[in-house]
């Protein structure tokens, strides 16, 4: 099968050099990436989750969460409370896995490399951004290697790094502090030890196996997902190996089983978040199923431009020119034998193919809640998508390298508005830290474990806090309403048991004897800060005599 570049096209002395291209494509990733990071206001609910899981208080901050108990419902220090985000006992491991498998539904690989990560760096708005960036740069080194033995050319291989590492779906996944980045990178290493070129008749290296089993241990303990990608890699061997003995097999089956028994070892509670998962699946709904496709389909086009209106726009160009390309270059006309050489040839398909139509099935079917379609849950398939351009590009004939060239630039250029605009957006809203540090005092009527925290990230350790519940707030408005002054904030946020008319109680408590002024509002999601002024006599009001 040809490749992208020609010996006739002039600009073959420059993509004759696929490190420069190489290089562009890493550059290109982490720069977008430092940009958004160091523009990023504050962290979203998930990160807030996450910081919680990290330094191990994830099982302490439900408690209290459910309790009350202290520091909730009584004025104290933000620094009593920053302790739940920040690391008090260093290395706990066991206390990060117990927390995850009994509260929510992620395996602790991630959440322990980011606990090392805290104890250099500490917790901000960055900290987890700034670790997915440097798994992105190694994950675009193991990308490029595997794409050199799959397609056997450099610069077709940095080609495919570049498409992957700044695709508008891609870039948006590393501004969060949760576990996708490590998973396409696990993805993209254990692809590439199952899809190495050797002797499919001969036996697998001893070292070849202990990296499957590892791989595999780390990739369960990272996502659950990772099961799809093991499923995918035993189906290529398969297909690989039709001339292999038993031998070959049993011995890969034997290292994924060992790699099994090692991620049950250092999670033997992991079954506790199948279980909650199971019970949060709300089943299949025929009203939403086309609307589960729509999502599909603009989430495929997201990879290669941004904003709803391009992505509408792509899927219809491409649903009519594909086949009208295919049927004019005569690609439907190859016979059988030619369409499986093209599938040994490009056995990556037997990772995008499997792992997508699992991804998609599982949604389709409702096992995947609504949201989890797009960006970060199909981390997985982006690293193989990548190839799908590149290789109907290879088709294309003396037009290779400007098809290349155009695509590239596209992609740079809706990568590029797809950092740069949220970051124009959200120019209005301000900064939380320096609005917050102008109170002495802070009344949270949300006490969430998604919503304090990112809060209180925004805080000085002087600075002193009353968090509680909008219920508890209005029962217990004598511990805080003769206290409210110019120097006092009330933070809101209307989610879980928060919500407006709660809200409008409380205000309505305040303004007996204050007048609370809006402030600001959108800067973490649903919420509101206001700041207070006494409440003024009216004129003429009587006097003493």
């Amino acid at each position: 099968m040809p490749s992208l570049r020609s010996q006739d096209n002039p600009a073959e002395q420059l993509f004759r050099k696929w490190h420069l291209l190489l290089v562009l494509a890493l550059a290109a990733g982490v720069a977008l990436r430092t940009y958004a990071l160091v523009n990023k206001k504050t962290i979203t609910h998930d990160e807030g989750v996450t910081y919680l899981s990290a330094t191990g208080h994830q099982e302490t901050y439900h408690h209290l969460w459910m309790t009350g108990r202290r520091p909730f419902g009584v004025w104290v220090p933000a620094s009593e409370l920053t302790k739940l985000i920040s690391v008090q006992e260093p290395f706990c491991f066991g206390q990060i896995a117990q927390g995850l498998a009994r509260h929510d539904s992620h395996p602790p690989l991630y959440f322990w490399l980011l606990h090392l990560w805290i104890l250099l760096a500490g917790v901000h708005t960055w900290t987890g951004p700034l670790l997915n960036t440097l798994i992105v740069f190694a994950t675009g080194l193991t990308l490029f290697g595997l794409a050199r033995d799959v397609l056997k050319d450099a610069w077709e291989a940095a080609l495919v790094v570049l498409l992957w590492t700044v695709s508008p779906a891609v870039l948006p996944i590393s501004l969060q502090a949760r576990a996708y980045d490590l998973f396409g990178w696990l993805t993209v290493a254990f692809a590439r030890v199952i899809l190495r070129r050797d002797d499919m008749s001969a036996r697998m290296p001893i070292s070849r196996l202990m990296w499957l089993g590892l791989l595999a241990a780390a990739g369960m303990l990272t996502h659950y997902h990772f099961g799809l990608v093991i499923a995918a890699g035993i189906l290529c061997l398969l297909a690989r190996s039709r001339t292999a003995g038993f031998g070959r097999m049993a011995a890969v089956l034997l290292a994924l089983a060992g790699g099994g028994l090692l991620f049950v070892a250092c999670h033997p509670l992991f079954y506790e978040s199948f279980l909650r998962q199971q019970g949060q699946s709300r089943g299949m709904d025929l009203i939403a199923v086309f609307s589960r496709f729509e999502r599909i389909l603009l989430a495929l086009a997201r990879f290669f431009v941004y904003g709803k209106r391009f992505k509408i726009a792509f899927v219809a160009v491409v649903a009519v020119l594909l086949p009208a390309v295919a049927v004019a270059r005569g690609l439907l006309s190859r016979s059988q034998r030619a369409a499986g050489n093209a599938w040994r040839q490009t056995g990556i398909l037997w990772f995008l193919l499997p792992i997508g139509a699992a991804t998609f099935l599982l949604y389709v079917l409702g096992v995947s809640p609504r949201h989890a379609m797009g960006g970060r849950y199909l981390t997985a398939i982006w690293p193989f998508f990548a190839f799908v351009p590149v290789l109907l590009i290879r088709r294309l004939g003396r037009g290779r390298t400007t098809a290349a060239t155009l695509l590239s630039l596209n992609t740079l250029f809706f990568a590029t508005v797809a950092v740069v605009r949220p970051v124009y957006q959200q120019r209005g809203i301000p900064e939380p830290t320096a609005l917050l540090s102008r109170f002495d005092k802070l009344i949270v009527d949300n006490i969430a474990r998604g919503v304090l925290p990112r809060i209180l990230l925004h805080l000085s350790e002087e600075q002193i806090v009353l968090a509680g519940t909008q219920d508890f707030l209005f029962a217990n408005a004598g511990l805080w309403l003769p206290g409210l002054d110019t120097s006092t904030a009330y933070v809101s946020e209307l989610s879980y048991r928060s919500n407006r008319e709660g809200q409008t109680r409380l205000l309505q408590l305040m303004r007996e004897e204050h007048n609370p002024i809006l402030i600001a509002e959108g800067m973490w999601h649903a919420d509101s800060v206001y700041r207070f002024r006494p409440r003024t006599r009216q004129a003429g009001a009587a006097s003493s005599p």
